[in-house]
């Protein structure tokens, strides 16, 4: 509500047995009481200054001699790549000097060393040189036109502003900005073949975002505006002052406050169900809002409470950095979930700082927690004595450029201090290879990201002081699973949804998973051959059994989302009123939540999972719980929790 306070908490389902895990924590943790989770979620005192090992500060790089360098940047198609900015930095954090290819694709340079030298996007995308080289080679990723088309309400839209950002395995993504012609049509001829995403607006309409976008498979993508719902208001601190520079988000679109604290959104109804802001030395917050689908025009002001930056640090990891460990948050004593700190893959250079409360406060990561005294400027977890894991990635016998997320599977209430996450993130070298340390013994189930490809490997256990060597992972070929997700109402494709397949036949089993792009369609690469279940995150109990053979997988494949939302297929439609409440607007007669008793005015207040009350649990999360429950799940089990003049019951939904 209006006088609530929230951060939205993020969380990534992998696979069936990790959701059962979560709720079952959760479970535990009601149980216990308040009195039991006091004592649950006190962080540990931190560690002694005598004991810890001493941060490193980078160093000066010393200057050698000159280098001459040369070296040639190729095409995705192996030709030659003419006027592709080469970037030479005498450090990895230091501002690049800028080269650019011949017609031939070649580059050199002579300088002192040793340097960095990369081309954004480009495999490999840098590489240190300390001697003289003649033989350096850059790969550009093979290029996929694109042409966006917008319309709105089956009408070209000329002059549409269009955003394509498309990830690639090596590097920060790669972006274009361009405006619709006057056939309502941008062409993006030399996008990198990948998987990204495309924002759209036009004056009146709102922003829509259509992703993923494989740009492997798709020629063409349309764009459809809707007109928005305006939502303007002020960022203001406690005490009414305004805060400038804020970034305000809704679901497809947002702003900065200007000086006086203003901004202004306009968003799609449908998808609206929260407004979030947050600035440079304060909390993020969050406020509910939802409106009818006629609405025009909402004022919403938002208060952000000053928070103090503190730098983080791991003891036991490389540079005593926490670069790498996620999520790493920085919360109330007795929370577990907070704002998420400025991490970076393991690697990167920088400092990574988080935004604490004032007051006690607690850094959470990796499994432990500690705790941040009043004005403290620094925190460190201790990680010495954690487990490792490695490995190499492989397509074909060669390296790839990759990204490995690892992630603890949660087993008991020891989990909830550090956060009731354990995570990591590295990227792969040149080689191929990753690394991850300090890891919390337990569980560890890694995943990779390799061109827009999801890899799930066999959970492995960790043990303290002990590196496991997950050796070569040859991701093959493989083949390609294609399908289209079909809205169980509307008999349309719908973009979004999260797709999964997986084959417990292998040893050690095989999972992929992907979202389905423009239309619905889908398409999961290196599939082996054999038996799959496939099914979305959002009804894991509704499985399709397919069969791959030669690398092809049915050409009709289709994954039906239920046949109406949770309230609709309820009968019930809500809003937010005034006073911030969510509360019922309409009700079927015809209904589930008719028969049930629910009345037009009845107050929702909070989401039931499995028989545990998240309002109870945790409260200053179970606004943004039972948000994202309405927005996305098709599944069983839930129940929400409503208000009518005091007394408190619950609505089963079917």
């Amino acid at each position: 509500g209006a006088g609530r306070r929230g951060r939205r908490a993020h969380a990534v389902s992998r696979t069936g047995r990790f959701i059962a895990a979560g709720l079952a924590l959760v479970a535990l943790m009601w149980a216990l009481g308040i009195g039991g989770w006091w004592r649950v979620m006190r962080p540990a005192a931190p560690e002694a200054p005598q004991s810890a090992t001493p941060r490193s500060v980078p160093a000066q790089v010393p200057r050698g001699p000159e280098l001459p360098l040369r070296g040639r940047v190729e095409a995705g198609d192996g030709g030659p790549a003419a006027e592709v900015a080469v970037e030479v930095r005498p450090a990895p954090d230091a501002e690049p000097e800028l080269i650019f290819t011949n017609a031939e694709g070649g580059f050199q340079w002579v300088g002192p060393g040793p340097v960095w030298v990369g081309v954004p996007g480009a495999i490999p995308p840098a590489l240190r040189v300390d001697a003289p080289r003649d033989d350096l080679l850059f790969r550009l990723p093979p290029a996929c036109g694109l042409d966006v088309v917008v319309v709105s309400e089956g009408e070209a839209v000329p002059g549409a502003r269009v955003e394509l950002r498309v990830r690639l395995a090596a590097g920060d993504p790669w972006s274009h900005t361009g405006r619709t012609g006057d056939d309502g049509v941008l062409a993006v001829p030399q996008a990198p073949c990948g998987v990204g995403r495309i924002d759209a607006r036009a004056q009146g309409s709102a922003e829509v975002r259509v992703e993923p976008v494989d740009l492997v498979v798709e020629r063409r993508v349309r764009v459809d505006l809707v007109r928005g719902v305006g939502i303007s208001g002020l960022v203001l601190d406690p005490e009414g002052a305004p805060v400038a520079g804020a970034r305000v988000r809704a679901p497809g679109a947002s702003d900065h406050s200007d000086a006086d604290g203003a901004y202004a959104l306009r968003v799609d109804p449908r998808r609206l169900s929260a407004v979030e802001a947050q600035a440079d030395g304060y909390l993020p917050a969050s406020e509910r809002l939802r409106v009818g689908a006629d609405a025009t025009a909402v004022e919403l002001d938002l208060v952000l409470e000053p928070a103090r930056t503190v730098v983080a640090c791991c003891l036991g990891l490389p540079g005593d950095s926490c670069a790498g460990v996620e999520p790493l948050v920085c919360t109330h004593p007795l929370w577990p979930l907070g704002a998420p700190c400025a991490t970076r893959p393991a690697g990167e250079p920088g400092e990574v700082t988080c935004a604490c409360p004032d007051g006690d406060a607690a850094l959470r990561g990796a499994g432990q927690a500690v705790a941040v005294a009043p004005g403290a400027q620094e925190a460190c977890l201790d990680l010495r004595g954690g487990g490792a894991m490695r490995g190499r990635v492989l397509r074909g016998g060669r390296p790839v450029a990759c990204v490995a997320q690892l992630a603890r599977v949660p087993v008991a209430l020891e989990d909830v201090p550090g956060g009731m996450a354990a995570g990591a993130r590295a990227r792969c070298d040149d080689e191929g290879r990753f690394s991850a340390s300090g890891l919390k013994p337990g569980s560890w189930a890694p995943v990779l990201l390799v061109d827009g490809e999801t890899r799930v490997i066999e959970a492995r256990e960790v043990r303290a002081g002990v590196e496991v060597d997950l050796g070569d992972i040859e991701l093959g070929d493989g083949g390609t699973l294609t399908g289209v997700v079909v809205d169980g109402r509307t008999g349309e494709g719908r973009p979004g949804v999260a797709v999964v397949a997986v084959d417990e036949s292998r040893v050690p089993p095989w999972a992929g998973t992907g979202t389905s792009g423009p239309e619905g369609r889908f398409a999961l690469r290196g599939v082996p051959d054999g038996e799959l279940e496939v099914f979305l995150v959002t009804r894991p109990f509704n499985t399709v059994k397919v069969r791959v053979d030669g690398g092809e997988g049915p050409d009709d494949l289709e994954l039906r989302t239920g046949e109406a939302p949770l309230l609709e297929a309820n009968g019930v439609g809500l809003e937010t009123d005034s006073a911030g409440e969510l509360v019922v607007s309409t009700v079927d007669p015809d209904g589930a939540a008719a028969r049930a008793g629910l009345e037009p005015g009845d107050r929702v207040i909070g989401v039931v999972i499995g028989g545990v009350k998240l309002r109870e649990v945790a409260p200053g999360w179970s606004d943004a719980a039972l948000d994202q429950v309405l927005n996305h799940w098709d599944g069983p089990g839930l129940a929400l929790e409503v208000d009518r003049g005091g007394e408190v019951w619950e609505l089963e939904l079917e």
